[in-house]
């Protein structure tokens, strides 16, 4: 129990330290929004990938059922990865099109492309943070906690859940209220953008944690499924 604890603390630590790093790197002038949006769409794919091994290692059922063969949760997690892609992809079109092609200034175009193509040291370093808290999550807090033993295989959402649309409506939020700020700038960057993206980041953050694996969730989870 007391390990299960400390390996939520470290995770929480390593998540508030990935997600609130790229707030840090725009107020230094390394990032433009675009660069900022585009990291957590990429991060919802690293998520929709790890949540597809989650699904391959769910072995949760009820009492009297047949544990689902490993094929079967094989091509559940191959479903729901495409599923998930192809959502991503109409997502990351609005990111272009709203926020990507806004961008008026060459040097920030450029920038965009960089970390687009993996060129940007400081996007890669997120990217691999990201990568990190969401790998210790799988292997901490979902499968060396017996988690796993707990969850259907059939329990992932193959479109929406509360975190994308939560994170997804604070994207678009954020970049209606991005054309609302003031003129004065702080490192090149409007002042009310500080504003919207520490919002965004505050909202995923309490999301993510709100979503920490519990075998008490698990088990209310196929309590309320069997009933109704």
């Amino acid at each position: 129990m007391n390990q299960t604890k400390s390996n939520r603390s470290l995770y929480i630590v390593i998540l508030l330290f990935a997600n609130f790093l790229p707030l840090y790197l725009y107020s230094q002038g390394y990032w433009t929004v675009f660069i900022f949006f585009y990291l957590y769409w990429f991060e919802t794919l690293i998520l929709s990938f790890f949540s597809s091994l989650k699904i391959i290692f769910a072995t949760g059922h009820d009492v009297g059922e047949i544990i689902p063969s490993q094929w079967k949760r094989i091509m559940s997690a191959i479903k729901f990865f495409i599923a998930r892609t192809f959502l991503l992809l109409f997502y990351l079109l609005f990111l272009v099109a709203f926020i990507g092609f806004s961008q008026a200034d060459k040097n920030d175009s450029m920038k965009m492309f960089t970390a687009v193509f993996f060129r940007d040291f400081n996007f890669n370093i997120a990217v691999t943070g990201f990568i990190l808290s969401h790998g210790f999550d799988f292997i901490f807090n979902y499968l060396l906690s017996n988690e796993n033993q707990y969850k259907k295989y059939n329990a992932f959402s193959l479109f929406f859940d509360a975190r994308i649309i939560v994170i997804h409506v604070s994207i678009v939020l954020s970049a209606f209220a991005l054309q609302f700020s003031p003129g004065s700038t702080i490192s090149g960057h409007a002042v009310g953008s500080y504003l919207a993206l520490f919002i965004f980041v505050s909202l995923k953050t309490l999301v993510d944690i709100f979503h920490l694996p519990s075998k008490n969730n698990s088990r209310l989870e196929m309590h309320i499924h069997n009933r109704y």
